[in-house]
């Protein structure tokens, strides 16, 4: 039996430490929350979604601009930097590379049996068709499946989003941007995270949920959650400071 022992993460410090900063600093912070809200309604209401051409290029400056709200948030000036935006690089793609192998996961789901050769491939079509059916009739009309759905999404966050968004913070301050440093740092804390990236979900899905049934909320949930970004990556930087910064 191993004896060591994991520094647990206090997330009611943690939520409490970053709504003082949110509050000690809101002008500066809601200047962020704007410039935010007008990235995201650039996505959204001028180029309409992911498909417009120039979508990749919204990425690119949300990117630059959450890059530059953490070196702002430590004080690392300057602020915008090339070196350290190139070496997050690095854990951005290894973050992007978990997510698509997770979707990708999700969608080859229906083609198991054929692999396993459970069913034939004439039969392969129709169990297909059945399997979009299920996921236009329960994935996208039931909000029931929608939050079971978000709920397992929740477990593995920490494995796919959080823990490497702390290399890719960590690379950012000039540190190195390793997701083994970032897991060892972390060890011991899973729940910890499970708890938080819950804590930090509810409400975002909720404004999307109001969002759909009220045309009055549809037009200031989209400034509210460029708020929420605000202070959950406030939270992040507290995170960041409490596993990075103590040694």
């Amino acid at each position: 039996m191993s004896d060591e022992v994991f520094e647990k993460i206090s997330l009611k410090k943690v939520f409490s430490a970053s709504w003082s900063y949110l509050k000690n600093n809101w002008r500066l912070m809601g200047i962020f929350a704007l410039a935010n809200y007008i990235l995201m309604a650039t996505g959204v209401y001028v180029l309409g979604g992911t498909e417009h051409p120039l979508f990749l290029l919204l990425l690119v400056v949300m990117y630059i601009f959450w890059g530059y709200f953490f070196r702002f948030y430590f004080g690392k000036k300057p602020y915008l930097l090339f070196k350290p935006f190139v070496r997050s690089l690095t854990p951005s793609v290894k973050v992007v590379f978990a997510t698509v192998v997770v979707v990708f996961g999700v969608l080859l789901l229906p083609y198991i049996p054929l692999l396993l050769g459970i069913i034939s491939e004439t039969e392969m079509q129709s169990y297909v068709d059945e399997y979009l059916f299920f996921l236009q009739k329960y994935m996208q009309d039931s909000h029931l499946l929608d939050i079971v759905l978000n709920l397992a999404l929740v477990l593995i966050m920490p494995l796919i989003l959080y823990r490497p968004l702390l290399a890719w913070v960590a690379a950012l301050m000039g540190r190195r941007g390793s997701l083994r440093v970032a897991w060892s740092k972390t060890k011991g804390n899973y729940w910890q995270f499970v708890l938080m990236a819950l804590v930090m979900n509810v409400p975002l899905i909720l404004l999307n949920y109001i969002a759909e049934i009220s045309c009055f909320w549809e037009g200031i949930s989209l400034p509210l959650s460029s708020l929420l970004l605000v202070y959950y990556n406030l939270v992040i930087a507290q995170v960041y400071e409490f596993f990075y910064l103590r040694d």
